[in-house]
């Protein structure tokens, strides 16, 4: 038994025991700790904002909540299981992949582009249009990779826990999305005839 990881997060494990005695400050600090980084991660696999099913996944967060023994952040733990919810709703067939809106269409739900000159916020929604549609062109296992590690920030031990996958494996299909990206932006720009720019940090934050 690994002591050392499981101390880590005993503070996270603290947390949990309070929130399931239904102490309500407990339960808050839980919920926005959580919240930020499972509904950007249940967006960007749904493509859209769906309250219904983001309090589906909160419920069963809340009700799974005595299965957490500490061997993982809490928001790994809440990934795992949102994780888990997304690939249910596929099987359910409740989003069909055809019938997902397309992610460009999305952007100004998922960014906060107000706070940027106009001109700014062209060139963002340019940059985010031509990042969304590139993921489109990925398969389903390294678009999954790149989502988690550069779009929600988890780490590859992180990805690994969340999607039950070994952990070279999840690089490995890190690093086949990179390729396959770099590519599709070098043949974009070729196309366009225009001088290739890498996407900025503000704009996919």
């Amino acid at each position: 038994m690994n002591y050392t990881f499981i101390h880590k997060h005993h503070k996270d494990q603290d947390l949990v025991r309070k929130a399931l005695q239904k102490d309500r400050i407990a339960c808050k600090i839980f919920y926005d700790r959580v919240l930020t980084r499972v509904k950007k991660q249940m967006y960007f696999f749904l493509r859209r904002h769906d309250e219904d099913v983001l309090q589906n996944v909160f419920l069963e967060i809340f009700k799974s909540l005595h299965t957490y023994k500490g061997d993982a952040s809490l928001e790994t733990w809440a990934g795992s299981i949102a994780f888990r919810q997304y690939h249910e709703i596929k099987q359910k067939k409740q989003y069909e992949h055809d019938n997902m809106l397309p992610y460009e269409e999305n952007i100004l739900q998922s960014f906060e582009l107000s706070n940027i000159s106009t001109e700014n916020q062209i060139e963002a929604r340019q940059t985010l249009s031509r990042l969304y549609t590139s993921l489109d062109s990925l398969d389903e296992k390294s678009r999954t990779a790149f989502i988690l590690y550069e779009l929600n920030g988890y780490d590859l031990k992180e990805i690994s826990a969340i999607t039950d996958v070994p952990f070279f494996t999840i690089a490995s299909r890190l690093k086949k999305a990179r390729e396959h990206l770099d590519k599709y932006y070098h043949e974009y720009f070729e196309d366009k005839n225009i001088k290739r720019n890498q996407p900025s940090e503000q704009a996919v934050n």
